[in-house]
Parts: C-alpha cells; sequence; structure tokens
C-alpha cells in the first residue's frame, strides 16, 4: 500500500524510483570492479557527481550509458569503469 497522497503510478515517484535503482547499480559495478565495500563506491559516485555538478541520480545515468558502450567494446575491466567515470559532464543547459 502506498502512502496516502502518493500514487505508485505517479511518474515523478517512477523517475525518483528509477533514479535510486541507476544509483545502486552503478555502486555496485564500481565495489566490484575495484574491490572495494559499498561505503567507498558511494564516495566514488559522489566524488564524480560533485565534480561534474550534476545529481547522483544523473552521474549514475550518465555512467550506465558510459559502460554500456565500453564494455560492448572492451569489457567490464577497471580501464572501462574510469572512463566511464571520467565521462560524467555537467548537463546541457535548455536555456
Amino acid at each position: 500500500m502506498s502512502p496516502p497522497g502518493i500514487s505508485p503510478d505517479d511518474p515523478a515517484l517512477r523517475a525518483v524510483v528509477i533514479g535510486l535503482v541507476s544509483v545502486e547499480r552503478v555502486k555496485s559495478v564500481v565495489a566490484v570492479v575495484r574491490g572495494v565495500d559499498e561505503d567507498a563506491a558511494e564516495r566514488v559516485l559522489t566524488d564524480v557527481a560533485r565534480e561534474a555538478g550534476v545529481p547522483l541520480w544523473a552521474a549514475s545515468d550518465q555512467v550506465l550509458a558510459n559502460l554500456q558502450t565500453q564494455v560492448g567494446i572492451a569489457g567490464l575491466t577497471p580501464d572501462t569503469l574510469d572512463r566511464a567515470l571520467d565521462a560524467v559532464c555537467p548537463a546541457a543547459s535548455s536555456g
């Protein structure tokens, strides 16, 4: 049962959940590839997001998109992860 006033069909709620899933996926990849714990993996992702000036979910989305391309070419390696993390950039301004 959803909390009062929150519909599971709400697009905003779905966006939040998808963003959280994206963050967790990237943290898992960082933890596995770098052999670190969850806290260290979260620090890596948080640092990348802060340096790019984007929300954590946006950095995660960029890393996942870049990894999809990189992994298809070179496999999932520390280098492909580093390239995906390094590629996080500020979102383009729409105005």
